[in-house]
């Protein structure tokens, strides 16, 4: 009788079929979405995809990146968004009355304002909370000393090692804010407790725009403006501090990848040469330099600033990837390590209007920043050289069937502008190519002048003064003489 049953609930459900070994193979090649919702098929889906061993298999490799926009004609004035790395769509929830403060692995330290009167200072009363946006599960956690300062929270988890999780908050002496000890929250107990400071004397440990906390090896990393990495474990027993590997550079920062903790540096001397380097031997100071890149050939040619002009925000788990964002548009930028390649960078997408043909090619020079425009039936490309940022290549695809860029012409900016060293996207814009004739038009971001240079003359031309209230985008115009729009119907 039971091996009848047993055959019918086969019949009514084939996947009862599948071992669980292969039912976690199948999942772990799933959205973390769809994933998360297969919980609730059964209870013994649901205890597979909760088991830790099996969690492990599953996908937790970097999938996007959560931030905030703030908007004053918009209510609520913020707002929570999330940039997807692998078009699996994003969390299943991030509340957007929370302010986030931190995340770890997963889970996100938020503060809930409470409704009333202000402190005396102006700030409002809130509340700490831990939620994981993927499961929509959260925790209150009970009050501590709050400082209204989010740069002295830091959320430290690890699923590999522990379901629970704990939330640190570096306490600071009165006036000087050097850390006189820490409080750690510890989801186990649900309890705080002090621990006074084990580190040296004058420690400042509150991170600086740019820069976060590390959980690595049950410990949490912080980076001091001493240029030393400050850890401590979760049970306040054991207190560290390690040396970074330059410790004279002017800005560094830490993040973990392959399991090892990383620290990224910028020359003192050289302000465009960014290092990055791997604590290999966690038991010893000694740091080994992976790679070293040049920002001018991230930016195309661009003396951007680190921290000012550009953040480093991330270092990929699992391979030897970085994560930029930079320039005024906060454009989020991949630099492969191993390839010395921009990703997701200077590439061309295209799509006919059926929706049905698909295609990506690489601009003519992978690391330089560049726009495409069309002339003489071809597509043409201008390029910023990454070695020098006054340098605008031109480039035609002739045969568009293959990715073969010919170089149609080279100028200097400097040549273009008077002397001036006016730079692409910034001080000067390329509108338009004439579609007929080798004419590139360009308009001066300072006073609007529309220019005209063209290639085969090398000759610069001034067309007329645009105003000093215009605007962007300024659009080319060809006029259109067949009959109205409704004949196209």
């Amino acid at each position: 009788m039971a091996h009848g049953e047993n055959r019918a609930m086969v019949r009514r459900n084939p996947a009862a079929r599948l071992s669980d070994d292969l039912i976690v193979e199948i999942l772990s090649r799933l959205p973390v979405r769809s994933v998360c919702r297969f919980k609730a098929v059964c209870r013994s889906w649901h205890n597979l995809i909760a088991d830790r061993d099996n969690n492990r298999k599953l996908p937790q490799t970097l999938s996007g990146f959560l931030y905030t926009s703030f908007r004053e004609d918009r209510i609520p004035n913020t707002a929570h968004h999330f940039a997807d790395l692998t078009g699996k769509g994003m969390p299943l929830t991030c509340p957007s009355s929370f302010s986030l403060v931190d995340f770890c692995n997963g889970l996100l330290l938020c503060r809930c304002f409470q409704a009333g009167p202000c402190y005396s200072d102006g700030s409002r009363p809130f509340h700490c909370l831990v939620a994981n946006p993927l499961t929509t599960e959260w925790v209150i956690l009970p009050d501590a000393c709050w400082d209204n300062d989010e740069s002295r929270i830091c959320l430290a988890f690890d699923p590999a090692v522990s379901p629970q999780f704990h939330v640190l908050e570096y306490v600071e002496g009165e006036g000087d804010g050097c850390v006189i000890a820490v409080q750690i929250y510890s989801s186990e107990t649900g309890l705080w407790s002090v621990h006074e400071s084990q580190w040296s004397d004058h420690v400042i440990a509150r991170q600086c725009a740019g820069s976060r906390s590390v959980f690595l090896h049950g410990f949490l990393h912080s980076v001091a403006p001493t240029g030393e990495v400050l850890a401590v474990d979760m049970e306040g027993k054991k207190w560290r501090e390690i040396h970074m590997p330059e410790p004279d550079d002017i800005y560094s920062i830490i993040h973990q990848t392959q399991g090892n903790l990383c620290a990224i540096t910028v020359d003192p001397v050289d302000e465009t040469k960014l290092s990055i380097w791997i604590l290999e031997d966690y038991d010893t100071d000694n740091w080994i330099l992976k790679h070293t890149v040049s920002t001018l050939r991230l930016f195309g040619g661009m003396g951007y600033h680190f921290d000012y002009n550009y953040h480093v925000i991330a270092v990929q788990p699992e391979c030897n990837l970085l994560f930029f964002v930079y320039g005024q548009n906060n454009t989020l930028m991949s630099y492969e390590m191993d390839r010395n390649q921009l990703l997701g960078a200077n590439e061309v997408v295209a799509v006919d209007m059926e929706g049905k043909k698909w295609r990506t090619f690489p601009m003519p020079v992978s690391d330089g920043d560049g726009i495409i425009h069309q002339t003489q039936g071809c597509l043409c490309a201008f390029v910023v050289d990454p070695d020098d940022g006054f340098k605008l290549t031109i480039w035609i695809l002739e045969d568009y069937d293959t990715d073969n860029w010919i170089l149609k012409h080279t100028v200097g900016t400097l040549r273009l502008f008077g002397g001036k060293k006016y730079r692409f996207g910034f001080d000067y814009q390329i509108i338009a190519v004439h579609p007929e004739c080798n004419l590139v038009f360009f308009v001066y971001v300072w006073d609007n002048t529309l220019v005209a240079y063209e290639m085969d003359r090398k000759e610069v031309r001034v067309i007329c003064d645009l105003g000093h209230d215009s605007s962007q985008p300024y659009l080319p115009y060809v006029p259109h003489f067949s009959g109205s729009l409704a004949d196209g119907r």
